[in-house]
């Protein structure tokens, strides 16, 4: 942490279940002014044994939390999508991450074509990707995205 400090880093991210793992002891250990950034399995699984785990700096912990629920919106392109996904998939269950993950790749899809134009038609390299990327603003099925 001390490295990544001197490196100009203000956050942490850790991946891992914050149960079984004791990634959330990272946590107790950082520096004033450090956040501690996790998936939602910290949330989900670890909950209050990770923030135990963090000791007096869980308020520097922020993690994700899937909870977008497509399947009851009233969205027509979302009940669109929904449809379209039980005719393909019949005995596939909609998870939280399904449509999540579809927007994601939209999103990126969306950011290479803006690159691969500003680049005159010509693949574009990564930073230019992640440029256009960084100035995107879409809206998915499950939300907009700035």
């Amino acid at each position: 942490m001390a490295q990544a400090r001197s490196r100009g880093a203000q956050a942490i991210y850790a991946i891992g279940d914050g149960e079984n793992d004791k990634i959330c002891v990272a946590a107790s250990q950082m520096p004033d002014g450090f956040l501690f950034l996790g998936t939602d399995a910290i949330y989900n699984n670890g909950g209050p044994l990770c923030i135990g785990q963090a000791l007096s700096r869980s308020e520097s912990m922020l993690a994700t939390n899937p909870d977008v629920d497509i399947t009851t919106s009233n969205d027509p392109a979302a009940m669109k999508a929904v449809s379209q996904f039980h005719q393909a998939y019949p005995t596939s269950q909609i998870s939280a991450y399904t449509f999540a993950a579809y927007d994601c790749a939209q999103i990126v899809i969306d950011a290479i074509d803006k690159a691969i134009k500003a680049n005159g038609g010509r693949l574009p390299d990564r930073r230019q990707v992640l440029d256009a990327l960084a100035r995107s603003q879409f809206t998915g099925l499950t939300a907009p995205t700035r």
